[in-house]
């Protein structure tokens, strides 16, 4: 063997030939067909006679060798498309809520206050009573929750669709950051005996509690967190003190936790609230009702939670709006409230439902902002003709006026004519 290659010898070529002439002379295929055999044979042969050098030269391989892999088609690279950078879109300032305060089975259950109020007991949807005895947004559940709070209630099955006063019901309400606004509303009102200190709950202060005939009530400043407790009815009278702060120091625990913890998850709010006891307010909405004028009759500041802490100006509001009007010719009376609880859609959605579920009958209020259509929702406050609420959102903002005042058949009118206003000016 030289250079790697197969050598032949003049006798293995001889026999090969020998061969190869056997198997022409016994191919009995057709003509044509015999001649491409052959030829090919023949040329088989061939390139084993010439040596490995000539085989190798014609066909590209070793002779006998294994036949080469089939070539690898590489797949090219594909260069990937550069994705266009987006056009950036403008910045939209987001007024971000504090989440609801405490679940309220983490405070009670229906056995726990069924066992105060000494009368078998069911959860109740506070926002259904509140919308059915004509509460506005701006002073109710609603507002509350928007706060960082939350209002929980129990009761004899039906006490949230009250049809009389028969019904025995526990509510229990909280609300963060409210140390600032509990100290400045109890030294105002401590000339009511409204905010007398009453029996501590531990190391936290208590004021404004009593048990009067069918009713104890209490108000505890956990921290920094107002927590505020009222049972009402047949099983209720001043014999229910001890069972009552009893329920109340039972409450303490969880109270704490949400509220050493819950400030550093709550986002503030720094909205503003609309300057709606200004004369540009108070003007259009005299306008609106086409009375003389209209001013504002301030806000109310017992040392109450709903009253109290949620509006006064001791500290901010959240950004709520929360204004009252009464006419200017001194005859007294009520032309309505208006309310704004910026960044509310859910709780928006949460009164459409709650309406729903009163069977309140909700008339389409048409308004605008801008060229945009609003639809806006407005229904009539209980069974008095003259009271009527409308209710929009807009950009995600609750506004609400609720009015009254007008006896000229045109509440309906009026308040959706000052909703507008409000809406433009805003």
């Amino acid at each position: 063997m030289m250079d790697g290659q197969p050598t032949f010898d003049a006798a293995r070529s001889a026999a090969m030939k020998t061969m190869l002439m056997k198997v022409a002379a016994e191919n009995t295929t057709p003509p044509r067909a015999k001649r491409v055999a052959l030829i090919t044979v023949l040329t088989a042969g061939a390139l084993l006679l010439a040596g490995g050098g000539a085989a190798w030269a014609i066909t590209g391989l070793p002779p006998f060798s294994a036949p080469a892999p089939a070539p690898v088609t590489e797949t090219p690279t594909q260069t990937p498309t550069p994705t266009p950078t987006p056009t950036p879109k403008p910045t939209q300032t987001v007024r971000p809520v504090a989440p609801i305060g405490i679940p309220c089975d983490e405070l009670s259950t229906p056995t726990r206050v069924g066992a105060l109020i000494e009368t078998d007991a069911v959860a109740l949807d506070p926002y259904l009573a509140d919308v059915i005895q004509g509460g506005t947004s701006g002073r109710s559940p609603f507002s509350l929750e928007f706060a960082g709070g939350s209002t929980c209630e129990w009761g004899t099955p039906g006490a949230d669709n009250p049809t009389d006063g028969s019904h025995s019901t526990l509510t229990i309400q909280v609300l963060p950051d409210a140390a600032a606004v509990w100290n400045q509303t109890a030294k105002t009102y401590a000339y009511r005996n409204e905010s007398d200190i009453g029996a501590p709950y531990g190391p936290y202060e208590s004021r404004g509690g009593d048990c009067v005939r069918d009713q104890c009530k209490t108000n505890v400043l956990v921290g920094s967190t107002w927590l505020a407790v009222t049972a009402v009815g047949q099983g209720m009278s001043p014999a229910s003190q001890s069972s009552f702060h009893a329920f109340v120091q039972g409450l303490i625990p969880r109270v704490e936790a949400f509220d050493a913890h819950g400030a550093a998850d709550r986002t503030p709010v720094t909205s503003a609230p609309l300057d709606c006891v200004s004369d540009a307010y108070t003007s259009a909405l005299a306008a609106s009702f086409g009375i003389p004028g209209a001013e504002s009759r301030g806000v109310e500041e017992q040392f109450r939670l709903e009253a109290g802490a949620l509006f006064s100006n001791v500290e901010p509001s959240h950004g709520m709006t929360l204004c009252q009007y009464q006419p200017t010719d001194g005859t007294g009376g009520d032309l309505g409230v208006l309310s704004v609880l910026p960044n509310s859609s859910a709780l928006f959605d949460q009164l459409s439902d709650t309406l729903a579920s009163a069977n309140i009958v909700t008339d389409l209020v048409p308004l605008t902002s801008g060229s945009q259509q609003l639809s806006g929702m407005g229904h009539k406050i209980g069974g008095y003709y003259n009271l009527y609420a409308v209710d929009v959102l807009v950009d995600g903002d609750w506004i609400e006026y609720v009015g009254g005042g007008a006896n000229d058949g045109h509440v309906a009118a009026h308040t959706a004519a000052y909703v507008q206003w409000v809406i433009d000016h805003r």
